[in-house]
């Protein structure tokens, strides 16, 4: 199978020699890789245009965004949709959001390609991040019906008839719901995929509760749902304040009136999704998991 990479990067000089080491390394090796430069003041570029004078198929687009906030999504997949712009080879059967701080095993695409071959219906796939920690790598937490926004490869159809990545908060939920709505499957597979910068470190927490709950409100999540998540925030630092935080975002949309950015139907099957999820465990496994 033919597949595209395409990473947004800002000051990832510390990691993305180790991404693209990886990369060039693979045994199925991508018809065009764009890295997308969104605003960097390091020497990221100086490394990549390094690999560029070997690989010709590596290719460096570079965006003046040095004022715009990257917070939640947003910034990140507008710098994908830029690279993804300009792809000329348009004959590839999968595609690939790639962060730059990650270390991929060698047979990783190859592996992905043979989970498209052998499933039709497979949408979006991708493998498993583990970090470094005491001298080990250890899983981060992440669902398997979930693939991670650092990873995420997804069949060209399915692309299509999702319409791509939206450049909001939580991206790489939605398009997974938009992609199961439309009767695709959405897993990830056991490969090993060494991340080198802990997910969400640079976020503070109640903004990012309050943020949380704002877009769960511009999705149509509904109002129980939310109140039940905004409660099970109370698990983790600062507790009590992330309830307040999460559900003080949920209604400040819906006071606000909110456009809402998913369809009626589409929302409705989300909701679904999360109901069966909380009050349905073993159908849900039955459904949703590989």
């Amino acid at each position: 199978m033919k597949h595209i990479i395409i990473t947004p990067a800002k000051n990832e000089s510390k990691y993305i020699e180790n991404t693209i080491k990886s990369v060039v390394a693979q045994t199925l090796l991508p018809q065009e890789w764009i890295i997308v430069d969104d605003g960097s003041t390091d020497n990221m570029i100086e490394i990549i245009e390094k690999y560029i004078k070997k690989y010709p198929w590596i290719k460096l687009i570079k965006r003046e965004t040095k004022q715009e906030q990257r917070y939640g999504g947003g910034k990140v997949v507008r710098a994908f949709n830029d690279g993804y712009k300009h792809i000329q080879f348009k004959d590839y059967d999968f595609i690939t959001k790639l962060d730059a701080d990650l270390t991929l095993p060698t047979t990783y695409f190859e592996e992905i390609a043979k989970e498209f071959k052998n499933n039709p219906k497979l949408g979006i796939c991708g493998g498993v991040c583990y970090i470094e920690k005491n001298n080990a790598l250890v899983r981060e937490k992440a669902a398997m019906y979930h693939v991670r926004g650092a990873l995420k490869s997804i069949r060209k159809t399915c692309f299509d008839e999702i319409e791509g990545f939206m450049p909001v908060l939580h991206w790489d939920g939605i398009d997974e719901f938009k992609a199961r709505y439309y009767k695709w499957n959405v897993y990830s597979i056991e490969l090993q995929v060494i991340h080198h910068r802990p997910t969400s470190k640079a976020y503070k927490p109640l903004k990012l509760n309050f943020n949380n709950g704002y877009a769960a409100r511009q999705r149509r999540a509904s109002f129980g749902l939310s109140l039940m998540r905004s409660i099970f925030k109370m698990r983790t630092y600062p507790y009590i304040l992330n309830t307040i935080a999460y559900f003080s975002g949920y209604l400040s949309a819906l006071i606000k009136g909110e456009k809402n950015i998913l369809n009626k139907e589409i929302s409705k099957s989300m909701n679904k999704f999360d109901y069966m999820k909380l009050f349905n465990k073993n159908e849900f496994n039955k459904r949703y998991l590989k």
